[in-house]
């Protein structure tokens, strides 16, 4: 979230993974992806911004199917005033039937600066 915030901070917009400098971590067990293109920023809402998915069943969290990753956070750039940029907000959320993969990170929803 700070690299994202430094960067609308300068930019007025979201960045993609490349251009605010995150790499992407490797895993066997999870897959990762940014929705904003890698030279691109957005103005707007992007769903997904950032979307994590489990490769293997954990406990009862299955793997979310094509498109539908268990761990994602919409990413919502602010429009700026005429003083100052508004900000950008995030909303996390969290897949898997009936919270079971809620139960592996509870503080995930709370990225955003709320408890859900």
């Amino acid at each position: 979230m700070k690299l994202q915030d430094a960067f609308f901070a300068e930019r007025n917009a979201a960045g993609s993974f490349a251009l605010i400098g995150y790499s992407v971590p490797t895993s066997t067990n999870f897959t990762y992806a940014g929705a904003i293109a890698a030279a691109n920023t957005a103005t707007s809402a992007t769903e997904k911004a950032w979307s994590a998915n489990n490769l293997v069943k954990l406990n009862e969290c299955t793997p979310g199917g094509s498109g539908t990753p268990n761990w994602t956070i919409k990413v919502t750039p602010g429009a700026p005033t005429s003083a100052a940029s508004a900000g950008i907000t995030y909303e996390a959320k969290v897949g898997g039937t009936n919270g079971s993969c809620l139960s592996l990170t509870p503080n995930f929803t709370a990225i955003d600066g709320t408890i859900d």
